[in-house]
């Protein structure tokens, strides 16, 4: 429970815990949009919680999960000196902790690693974005897809690359401020179903759902990561090819 500050001072306390690794909300959009008022008590205040319990417990070190949902739809990579915009309420929320998170910097001395994360993907996803819809549909059989927009381009991150990724940034006391993790590469919702019909060896029908349609969608969302590669002398190195590979066979639908 993020509100239950005692708790967390105790975990931190009990653990010796120098670096908190802060990914905890509700992020699922559809989810977020219906319930703003259960998003900022978790997102918002419950960072505010997390903050306080590190305040009381001496530790000053945190990474952050932001993300790249917070940039305009530009059609060229995105910096971290990008203008923000909050076009959702789980980006209001995110925007709160960015800004929550340099109050306590500037007020307190805590040294926040903030991480704009992009389109993560992988197994073990619990809300029905779009990879896990489809990873679902075809896990039943099914080759014929029910999707809504389907040229945005988003840049897609394989789970293992998002762990190593936080992992070495919160390893560095250097690595304060704001990082992009993503990959470099976009690819729209056609490109991932085609290429996952590839892989498959099938063809794979797409029908497209006015109700799963949103009528605001990004056209594009593609991270810079010269920043992380400068620091870290790593990017994320997991292609969309291999990422989908390697999801598909924990599915057990490759060999």
């Amino acid at each position: 429970d993020l509100g239950n500050t005692e708790r967390i001072v105790q975990c931190l306390q009990r653990h010796n815990v120098q670096t908190v690794y802060h990914l905890a909300a509700l992020h699922y959009i559809p989810y977020c949009e219906a319930n703003p008022r259960e998003t900022f008590e978790v997102n918002v205040l419950g960072t505010l919680s997390v903050l306080e319990a590190m305040r009381a417990a001496g530790v000053n070190r945190i990474v952050f999960a932001s993300t790249g949902a917070l940039y305009p739809p530009l059609d060229t990579p995105l910096t971290e000196e990008t203008a923000l915009i909050a076009q959702d309420i789980y980006g209001l929320t995110k925007l709160h902790g960015e800004t929550t998170l340099a109050y306590y910097q500037n007020r307190y001395g805590f040294q926040p690693t903030i991480v704009r994360l992009f389109n993560t993907y992988g197994p073990y996803e619990t809300n029905p974005h779009l990879l896990p819809h489809i990873i679902n549909t075809l896990k039943q059989g099914a080759r014929e897809l029910t999707l809504g927009n389907l040229h945005p381009k988003r840049d897609y991150i394989y789970v293992e690359d998002v762990a190593e990724g936080f992992y070495r940034l919160g390893s560095l006391d250097e690595a304060q401020g704001v990082f992009n993790l993503g990959t470099g590469t976009e690819y729209s919702v056609q490109e991932v179903v085609n290429l996952l019909g590839e892989l498959l060896g099938e063809s794979l029908r797409v029908v497209q759902d006015p109700a799963r349609m949103r009528p605001v969608d990004k056209p594009h969302q593609r991270a810079d990561v010269s920043k992380l590669e400068a620091l870290l002398g790593w990017k994320p190195n997991i292609s969309l090819r291999e990422g989908l590979t390697r999801w598909l066979r924990h599915e057990g639908l490759l060999g």
